[in-house]
C-alpha cells in the first residue's frame, strides 16, 4: 500500500525523524495511535497556566498567586480533555499530578520575573514554505527587548536539556529559526528556554 508523506513539518516532527525514522513513520505517516503521556499532559497543563498568566494579567499583576489561579482554571478545563481522561488516574494519582504541576508553575518564578518581560506574542503560530515543504510551529512566548531585539521563549516542564541538545534543536539547520526569521522579515530572533523541572 502506498503511503503519503506528510506535507507539513514541525520542529518536533523533524526531531522525531532524526531520532528514529521508524517511529516517525509509525506516528506521522501510518498514523498509528499513541497512548497518552502523563508528562506531555502535565506539560500542556502548565503551558496553559502560563499562557493565562500573560493573557489575563497585566505586567505588575503577574504574581505566583495569579499563576496558581490560572492553573486551577486550566485544571478544571483539563478534566474533559480526552488525553487526560485516557490516563485514567486514580484520585490519589490525580492529586499528585496537580501537586507536581503546582511545583512546576512555582519553579517558573524562580527563573524569571514575568512582570519584567514585554511579551508581544503568546502561543504564536509561525509558518513558512521552504523547498516545497510547509514548516510550521507554535511559539510559547515572543518577547521584545528595549533595543527591539526578539526573543523566542520555550517553556519546558521535563528534565533540563543539555546545551548541545538545545543548540541542535534551536539553531543551525533546524527549521524553527528559518521559520521564525521568515515570518519576521528576516529578523532572526534569539532563542531561550524556561525549564521548570521538578528537582
Amino acid at each position: 500500500m502506498a503511503l503519503t508523506p506528510p506535507r507539513t513539518l514541525t520542529p518536533s516532527k523533524v526531531t522525531a525523524f532524526t531520532n528514529c525514522p521508524l517511529a516517525f513513520r509509525y506516528t506521522q505517516i501510518e498514523h498509528r495511535p499513541e497512548p497518552a503521556s502523563p508528562h506531555a499532559v502535565k506539560g500542556t497543563l502548565v503551558h496553559a497556566a502560563l499562557e493565562g498568566l500573560f493573557w489575563n494579567h497585566e505586567a505588575g499583576a503577574r504574581t505566583e498567586a495569579a499563576a496558581g489561579g490560572e492553573l486551577e482554571r486550566a485544571w478544571s478545563m483539563l478534566q474533559s480533555d480526552p488525553e487526560f481522561t485516557e490516563l485514567a488516574l486514580t484520585r490519589e494519582a490525580a492529586a499528585s499530578f496537580l501537586a507536581d504541576s503546582r511545583v512546576l508553575v512555582g519553579n517558573y518564578f524562580r527563573l524569571e520575573d514575568p512582570n519584567a518581560v514585554r511579551a508581544i506574542g503568546i502561543e504564536l503560530g509561525v509558518e513558512i514554505n521552504q523547498d516545497g515543504m510547509r514548516l510550521r510551529g507554535i511559539i510559547d512566548r515572543l518577547d521584545i527587548g528595549s533595543d527591539g531585539s526578539l526573543t523566542v521563549v520555550d517553556y519546558k516542564t521535563g528534565k533540563a536539556p543539555s546545551a548541545r541538545y538545545e543548540q541542535m534543536r534551536m539553531g543551525g539547520s533546524r527549521p524553527m529559526p528559518s521559520c521564525a526569521s521568515g515570518c519576521w522579515g528576516g529578523r532572526r530572533p534569539k532563542f531561550g528556554s524556561c525549564t521548570c523541572a521538578i528537582p
